[in-house]
């Protein structure tokens, strides 16, 4: 018989781990990890996996403490440094973080996800001027094509050669259950193949059924997760693809190295999930031009091209709408769920001054950790130092189907300095109104560009004290809560119709292909 080594039960103990967490048996996976990092004498992997649990469930004051055990057991390696980093960063405690990612650049400079991972982190911190990040991705970019030498040039083709379609080619390792699957999987379908061929670079190592519907949009599918950059944009250039489009900016594996190679002779950043990539071998940016401020372009590296339709976002399922929650219980709940960390001192503000103005309303604060860690009692303290009772702020940790919950509020306060993006598409969609500041940067108007993409300019504001006063009026008007809940799913609709976008989108891509260089 053979026996096992210890080596074997460890692999079997993060694979039954990873099953309990993803089924949500949240205390069998920790138990699991636990008993991993006992087996192993709490060897970095063990440690790494315990922490990423914890995180993952929401203990997020026991995965820092994991992370900083394993990081005096084992020293400042750039996983636990980068993982430590997000955990402090969901706890609001940003300036932490920035130190452990500027202390992994430092050690690892190389390190593109302790790049990407710093950018991300900036355009949540208050203080910085967009000039300020804006010089940080440059550095980035200047730092990445300073060391990497593009392919050699591509022979200049023409697109009136007989037969010929043009190739795009999109780059993303959202292509599962992610939240970016509902825009990008719209644009694929709606391609039109007599003019294009679509093909996708997959970087995702765990498959499920959300990407077998992308694989089936695509006219051609590519998986890159096993494959370095360097074989990635040569594997590119094979292909023949004319145009290759990024959609991931500096969120999580997202492969902009690749870009760096000069991989297509048009490179694109869509979806613009980051202010810029700093890079100057991407020829264009495409966003709605609700975003930009008129300062866009000096806080860019790419040609910012603006998009009339900005993106789509189609929604696979329509949960039932509840009536706004004040005509039961008499008081307006206002609440916000995007994301803790961009919830800045300002945001505190703004959203004190509005309950201060309308006294008898609560918040209902969700978001990962808000319960099972300090996070939901270090906001109820910064909202008591600004003469909130801590009794008006409700807490709710992160849920497995969040458009729901929004049936639980009446209006959404949105965040600063980073608005809310799908978290504001998401109370749309459930007929909530949303009320948005805006400042300089594009990830300080994202909720300005929703509103005015659906003509609630009347909900967009630019002072504090403006946000208080419209999310005032707002909750006065009891009637217009409701004409809300019963028509913005109908206005969302109409203004996120998928062809008309993909055809604005397609007579971009020919124009930018028209135009290289």
């Amino acid at each position: 018989m053979v026996q096992s080594t210890p080596l074997d039960q460890l692999k079997a103990l993060r694979k039954v781990g990873n099953y309990h967490l993803c089924q949500g048996n949240g205390q069998q996976a920790l138990a699991t990890f636990r008993h991993a990092a006992t087996l192993s004498q709490n060897a970095l992997p063990s440690m790494t996996d315990l922490g990423h649990a914890y995180y993952q469930l929401g203990h997020l004051d026991d995965a820092a403490q994991i992370l900083q055990q394993a990081m005096e057991r084992h020293g400042p390696h750039v996983v636990l440094l980068v993982n430590r980093a997000n955990v402090l960063g969901d706890l609001r405690r940003w300036e932490e973080a920035k130190a452990l990612l500027e202390q992994a650049i430092d050690l690892y400079p190389h390190c593109e996800e302790c790049h990407s991972n710093l950018l991300s982190l900036l355009t949540s911190m208050e203080g910085l001027e967009p000039s300020q990040v804006f010089a940080a991705h440059r550095h980035f970019g200047q730092s990445l094509e300073g060391r990497i030498v593009p392919l050699p040039n591509m022979e200049r083709r023409s697109v009136e050669e007989a037969g010929r379609k043009i190739r795009i080619g999109y780059l993303s390792p959202a292509l599962y259950n992610h939240i970016m699957i509902q825009n990008l999987l719209p644009v694929l379908e709606h391609h039109d193949r007599e003019r294009f061929e679509v093909h996708v670079y997959a970087h995702v190592p765990a498959q499920d059924n959300k990407t077998n519907s992308i694989k089936n949009a695509a006219d051609r599918w590519t998986e890159i997760h096993a494959l370095s950059d360097p074989e990635v944009a040569r594997r590119i250039r094979a292909d023949g693809i004319d145009i290759l489009v990024h959609t991931m900016g500096h969120w999580a594996e997202n492969r902009i190295c690749v870009f760096a190679y000069r991989s297509a002779p048009v490179q694109v950043s869509y979806l613009y999930q980051s202010p810029t990539t700093g890079m100057t071998r991407f020829d264009a940016l495409l966003a709605n031009e609700n975003l930009d401020g008129g300062l866009w372009s000096a806080h860019a590296t790419e040609r910012i091209v603006h998009l009339k339709t900005s993106h789509v976002t189609v929604y696979e399922h329509a949960p039932p709408l509840a009536p706004p929650p004040s005509e039961a219980n008499g008081f307006i709940t206002f609440g916000s769920f995007n994301a803790p960390r961009k919830i800045g001192k300002t945001c505190l503000d703004a959203w004190a001054a509005t309950l201060r103005l309308v006294p008898d309303s609560r918040l209902l604060l969700k978001g990962r950790g808000m319960t099972l860690s300090s996070l939901g009692q270090s906001l109820r303290a910064a909202l008591q130092e600004r003469d909130i009772d801590p009794g008006r702020i409700e807490l709710m940790d992160w849920v497995q189907n969040p458009q729901t919950m929004f049936n639980q509020i009446d209006i959404h306060l949105d965040s600063y300095p980073f608005n809310g993006g799908r978290t504001t598409e998401d109370a749309l969609w459930m007929g909530v109104p949303v009320v948005s500041l805006s400042g300089g940067g594009i990830y300080s108007r994202m909720g300005k560009s929703n509103l005015l993409r659906l003509g609630l300019s009347d909900l967009c504001a630019e002072s504090l004290g403006e946000f208080a006063s419209i999310a005032a009026r707002l909750a006065a008007d009891r009637p217009s809560l409701s004409a809300f809940r019963s028509g913005l799913r109908h206005l969302f609709k109409q203004f996120h119709d998928p062809v008309t976008h993909v055809r604005e989108l397609e007579n971009i891509y020919l124009s930018l292909w028209q135009s290289r260089k």
